[in-house]
C-alpha cells in the first residue's frame, strides 16, 4: 500500500528540543553501544525503532512502538519503510542524515497509524556506535502535548479578544496600582491610550485629589485578595467627571496574587436619571420647591432630632394664596401657574437660608424656620413674606395683585408631632384669612372663630346628604389613539341652599379631619356605581368609572366590606371600577394599606394614583402598592412645550409609567399642541377641557352613542 511522501507525511517544518527523557535515552545509546541496550529498548514506555539507514529497513520495534503505530511486532520487523504506509522513509532518513548535528535535535513531524489515523509525533534519530549503517529512531507522541497548547491558545484569543471588545472600561494593573495593559472601552471612556497610560500608576491619573484617599483604600482591599465593588466618580485625560461603577478583583496565579482587574462601567446617564427621578420624589414639578412628601418627612426628622438633642425650637408657617380660585377661573391654568412660580420665588427670597419652602399642593405652601429664638423674628419674616406679595406680579403686560394668609405654628409650644403642627398652622392661617386685619396669625388656643366656621360648616355637611345637595359630575377620559371616551371619573358636586356652590377642596378636607369622609365617600361610590351600571346595561361604550377615594377610607376597617357590599348590589362588575388614591400615603400603618390595595386588584378594581407629582404620592412606595395607572397632575401638563425642564419631566413621568407597566392619564389638557405631544410620547388618555368639562349623567350621554 504504497502512498506519497505528502499523502503519508506532513512535516512542520520547525524543530524543536526533544524532550528531557527521550534527550537521555539517545545520548545512552551512543555511550553505552548496541550489545547494552536491549533492556532499556525493550522496557522503554517511549517507541523506538532500530532502522538500516542505508537500506530503509526496519530492523526491529520495541512494544512502546508497536502500540503506538497499532502493528503487531512481526508485522514491523524487516518491513520495507516504503511498504509501510505510517512511515515516510524520505522525512525518517532525512532527519539525521548530519549525525554530528543532529543528536540531541528533533524533528516534528505526522505519522500514520494502522487504521489511518495521524498523530504528531516528534522523531530523534541516535546512530549507533558501532555500526554507522545502524540508528536508533525514538518515536514520541506529542499529538495530546499540541492539542493542549492548542486549547491554550484558543482560550488566551478568547480572553484577549474578550478584553479587547469589552464594552467596559477594563484595566489590568500590578499590585502597586501601575497599569500594565487597558482595553478600547478604558482608551474610549478615560481618552487615554494605553501606550500613555502603561507603566503608570492610575489612580495618579484618573481620580480627583479628593477622591485619593477613597481610591487608595478600595486598591488596598483587592490588594487584600477582596473584589471589591463600588459607584464612584473618576475623570478623563481632559478633566471630565464620569460616574462610574467600579469592580476590583484580584489576579491569582499558583495561589498567589499577580495583578489586579479593574472594571470601569460608566453609570453617568443612569445616575442623572436617579436624580430626576430623585428630584420627582422630593421636589414639586410646578415651582421647583419641595413637596408635601419632603416636608412632613423632613419634619418628622427634625422633630426627632430636637427632641433627643434638646436644640432650639423652630416654626411651621402654612401659606394659603388668597382668592386664588379667580385667578385660575378668570385667567386660566397658566397665568394661574405662572403665579404661583413667582410667588414661591418671593417667599424663597424671604426665607433665604433661615428655612426652606414646600408647595403642599393647590395653592397652599409651608415654611420650616429652623432655630427660632421668639415670635419676634418668626413674625418679622412673616411680615417680609406678606410686603414682598404687596408688588404686583406682571404677567403678559398685566398687573396682578395677590395677597397671601400666613398660619403660625411653633415647636415645642404648640405640639411634639409633624402632623399637629401643620394643622395647628393651619388653623391658625384660615383664621387669618377670616381675620382680614392681619395677614398673618399665630396658633393659639382661642381661635374661635375658625372652631365656629368649622362647626358650622361641619353641621351643614352632615345634612347635606339627607337634604340631597350632594350630586355627582363626569368627566369624560379619552383614549390618545383613537379619541374615543373609554373611561369616566365621578366627581361629587356640593350645592348647598343658602351658600350656593361649595368646594371640595373645603368640604373634603373637613370631612377627613370630621372623621365623615366615610359616609361622603360610600355614598359617591354607591351612585358612581349605579350610574355605571345603568351606561353599561343601556349599551354605552364606557369601560371603566374612576371614583375618588381618600386615605382616610382605607384606613377604616369597614372599607373593604362597604366596597363589597355596594358591588353586590348595585350589581357592577368590579372590573369596570377604579379607583384614584388622592392624598399621600404616608408611612403611618403602611403595611396594613398595602395589603388593602392589593385585595382590592385581586378583586378586579384598578388602582390609579392621582395629582401626581404633587406630593401626593411617592415613585419609592408606587411598587409597594398594586397601582396599575399614573394619572399626571395637571401643573405638569399646562407648560408643556414652552418650559423645556416641565416638558422632559412628562416624558420622564410616562416612561417611568410604562417601565413599571403601568397605564398613563394626563389631566388637565386644554390645547391640541398638548394633545399631539401626549400622543407622541404615548400616554394612554387625556382628561381635560380640551374635550369635556365635568357634565352631569344626561349631558354625558349626549357624548357617547349607544352600542345597540
Amino acid at each position: 500500500m504504497n502512498m506519497t511522501g505528502k499523502d503519508k507525511f506532513a512535516d512542520s517544518d520547525k524543530d524543536s528540543n526533544f524532550s528531557a527523557e527521550n534527550e537521555y535515552e539517545g545520548e545512552f545509546f551512543q555511550s553505552v553501544g548496541i550489545s547494552n541496550h536491549l533492556d532499556l529498548f525493550e522496557n522503554s514506555h517511549v517507541a523506538i525503532l532500530i532502522v538500516n539507514s542505508r537500506t530503509g529497513r526496519i530492523i526491529d520495534a520495541n512494544n512502546a512502538a508497536c502500540m503506538l503505530y497499532g502493528y503487531e511486532r512481526p508485522h514491523m520487523k524487516d518491513a520495507e519503510i516504503e511498504e509501510i504506509e505510517y512511515i515516510e522513509d524520505i522525512e525518517m532518513l532525512s532527519i539525521g542524515e548530519n549525525t554530528n548535528k543532529t543528536v540531541g535535535k528533533s524533528k516534528t513531524v505526522v505519522h500514520r497509524l494502522s487504521g489511518g489515523k495521524c498523530r504528531e509525533v516528534e522523531v530523534l534519530k541516535v546512530p549507533s556506535a558501532s555500526d554507522e549503517d545502524i540508528s536508533y529512531f525514538i518515536v514520541n507522541d506529542i499529538s495530546e502535548i499540541r492539542h493542549i497548547k492548542k486549547e491554550l491558545e484558543l482560550r488566551k484569543s478568547y480572553f484577549q479578544q474578550l478584553f479587547e471588545n469589552s464594552p467596559e472600561a477594563i484595566a489590568i494593573l500590578d499590585n502597586e496600582d501601575r497599569v500594565v495593559k487597558v482595553n478600547r472601552g478604558f482608551e474610549e471612556l478615560f481618552k487615554y491610550s494605553n501606550i500613555e497610560i502603561k507603566g503608570n500608576y492610575i489612580n495618579d491619573l484618573i481620580v480627583s485629589q479628593e477622591l485619593k484617599l477613597e481610591a487608595s483604600t478600595l486598591s488596598g482591599d483587592v490588594v487584600c485578595a477582596k473584589t471589591v465593588k463600588r459607584d464612584s466618580i473618576r475623570c478623563t485625560k481632559h478633566g471630565e467627571d464620569i460616574d462610574v461603577s467600579i469592580l476590583g478583583y484580584p489576579i491569582i496565579h499558583d495561589g498567589v496574587q499577580v495583578g489586579i482587574y479593574a472594571i470601569y462601567t460608566d453609570i453617568t446617564e443612569k445616575k442623572k436619571r436617579e436624580k430626576k427621578i430623585e428630584y420627582l420624589a422630593m421636589k414639586d414639578s410646578l415651582t421647583g420647591t419641595y413637596n408635601r412628601s419632603y416636608f412632613i418627612e423632613n419634619l418628622m426628622k427634625e422633630i426627632m432630632h430636637r427632641k433627643a438633642d434638646s436644640h432650639n425650637g423652630f416654626a411651621v408657617m402654612f401659606i394659603d394664596v388668597d382668592d386664588f380660585k379667580r385667578i385660575n377661573d378668570n385667567m386660566g391654568h397658566n397665568v394661574g401657574d405662572m403665579i404661583l412660580r413667582q410667588i414661591s420665588k418671593r417667599i424663597v427670597e424671604c426665607i433665604g437660608e433661615k428655612g426652606y419652602l414646600a408647595r403642599m399642593g393647590g395653592d397652599e405652601f409651608t415654611v420650616f424656620l429652623k432655630n427660632v429664638d421668639s415670635r419676634v423674628c418668626v413674625a418679622n419674616i412673616a411680615r417680609e413674606i406678606v410686603e414682598s406679595l404687596e408688588e404686583p406680579i406682571i404677567y403678559d403686560e398685566k398687573e396682578f395683585h395677590v395677597g397671601v394668609s400666613i398660619g403660625i405654628s411653633l415647636f415645642p409650644d404648640d405640639g411634639y408631632e409633624a402632623e399637629m403642627l401643620i394643622r395647628k398652622a393651619d388653623m391658625a392661617m384660615y383664621n387669618s384669612k377670616m381675620n382680614r386685619s392681619n395677614n398673618f396669625e399665630f396658633y393659639n388656643s382661642d381661635l374661635k372663630k375658625k372652631a365656629l366656621e368649622e362647626f358650622i360648616l361641619e353641621n351643614e355637611l352632615r345634612h347635606a346628604i339627607k337634604r340631597e345637595e350632594f350630586s355627582l359630575n363626569y368627566q369624560p377620559l379619552v383614549d390618545v389613539s383613537s379619541e374615543k371616551i373609554v373611561g369616566v371619573e365621578a366627581l361629587i358636586r356640593w350645592n348647598h341652599k343658602e351658600h350656593g356652590f361649595v368646594s371640595p377642596a373645603k368640604f373634603i378636607p373637613l370631612a377627613e379631619r370630621k372623621g365623615m369622609i366615610g359616609f361622603i365617600g360610600e355614598w359617591v361610590l354607591e351612585k358612581a356605581c349605579r350610574q355605571m351600571k345603568k351606561w353599561i346595561d343601556s349599551g354605552y361604550p364606557v369601560r371603566f368609572i374612576a371614583v375618588n377615594i381618600s386615605v382616610k377610607q382605607l384606613e377604616s376597617l369597614e372599607f373593604l366590606d362597604n366596597v363589597k357590599r355596594i358591588i353586590r348590589e348595585t350589581g357592577i362588575n368590579p372590573r369596570h371600577l377604579e379607583f384614584e388614591i388622592t392624598e399621600s400615603i404616608s408611612m403611618t400603618n403602611l403595611k396594613n394599606r398595602t395589603e388593602i390595595l392589593r385585595e382590592l386588584d385581586d378583586m378586579g378594581i384598578a388602582l390609579s394614583i392621582d395629582d401626581f407629582g404633587t406630593g401626593y404620592s411617592s415613585l419609592g412606595k408606587l411598587k409597594k402598592f398594586a397601582v396599575r395607572k399614573l394619572k399626571i397632575d395637571r401643573s405638569f401638563i399646562s407648560d408643556i412645550n414652552i418650559d423645556p425642564n416641565n416638558t422632559a419631566i412628562v416624558s420622564t413621568i410616562i416612561a417611568i409609567a410604562k417601565i413599571l407597566n403601568m397605564k398613563v392619564v394626563a389631566e388637565g389638557v386644554e390645547t391640541l399642541e398638548q394633545v399631539e405631544f401626549l400622543r407622541e410620547k404615548e400616554c394612554d388618555l387625556i382628561q381635560g377641557y380640551y374635550y369635556s368639562r365635568p357634565v352631569t349623567f344626561d349631558e354625558f350621554e349626549k357624548m357617547i352613542p349607544q352600542e345597540i
